[in-house]
């Protein structure tokens, strides 16, 4: 986990990392903002590390509740809460929603995970549908296949962000975040773009561009003096592999640059 992670106010921490607690709950308001609404679609993640066993046994778990009404719940078992459960025998569940919906096989101690979930409330009963995903691909619109999806009513009673482990379980948890869009809550810089700059043979200069983002669309720009004059567009280039531009190498610029607009 970093050591300059987010802040978390009223939870302990270590090493800028929030340090869940064992039998009890620890938890922290989203912000009081209507994220539960029918026909609102709610994503949220956050890096987690199962630490050694506590009992020397497996079966042992984080559970997390996303929207809780209460700060203080003892068991989250035993309040009316879907839950997000990560286990120390490489199992990752979603509780709740009527039969549990189990990924078993795809966590391990001692490693630090990213788990992001989506939550599309409906304004029909059953109808409610919580995604979950396990480090899924970075800096793409759209996560792809769920590692678990589950169909039914979330149990969604405040604003409260909630966690605890059992048995002496150690570990943490950092970077918590929400938002309306996977991007909002993927933490991932973004490498800059990559330009090249080529001749083909036969005079025509090939610029190609790399790294570029999945959602915006980007353009291939020229410049010949940086004070005066302006940016002209020479043609559209997307995507994370190398799109090239032949140009008729007559008149060349000194600059060149690739802008994404969303």
């Amino acid at each position: 986990f970093s050591q300059n992670g987010f802040d978390y106010p009223g939870l302990e921490t270590a090493g800028g990392s929030v340090v869940y607690p064992e039998s009890h709950a620890a938890a922290r308001s989203w912000g009081g903002s209507n994220f539960t609404a029918d026909g609102k679609a709610v994503w949220f993640s956050y890096l987690v590390n199962m630490g050694p066993d506590g009992d020397g046994g497996l079966g042992d778990e984080l559970r997390v509740a996303t929207f809780v009404d209460t700060p203080s719940a003892g068991d989250l078992g035993a309040v009316d809460a879907t839950l997000l459960t990560v286990m120390n025998d490489g199992q990752v569940m979603i509780q709740g929603m009527g039969t549990d919906e189990v990924a078993a096989g795809v966590v391990e101690t001692n490693q630090t995970y990213l788990l992001v979930g989506r939550v599309t409330f409906s304004d029909t009963p059953g109808s409610d549908v919580f995604n979950v995903w396990l480090n899924p691909e970075p800096w793409v619109e759209d996560p792809g296949t769920p590692l678990l999806s589950k169909t039914g009513d979330y149990n969604a009673s405040g604003d409260y962000f909630s966690f605890r482990s059992t048995s002496g379980m150690q570990g943490a948890i950092d970077e918590v975040r929400i938002g309306d869009t996977y991007a909002d809550v993927t933490p991932i810089e973004i490498p800059p773009a990559v330009l090249t700059i080529n001749s083909d043979g036969a005079g025509n200069m090939v610029i190609g561009a790399s790294n570029l983002t999945t959602w915006a669309t980007s353009t291939l720009q020229d410049r010949g003096d940086l004070v005066i004059g302006t940016w002209n567009t020479l043609g559209t280039v997307t995507g994370v592999a190398q799109t090239n531009l032949t140009l008729p190498a007559v008149d060349p610029q000194r600059y060149y640059r690739v802008i994404s607009n969303p």
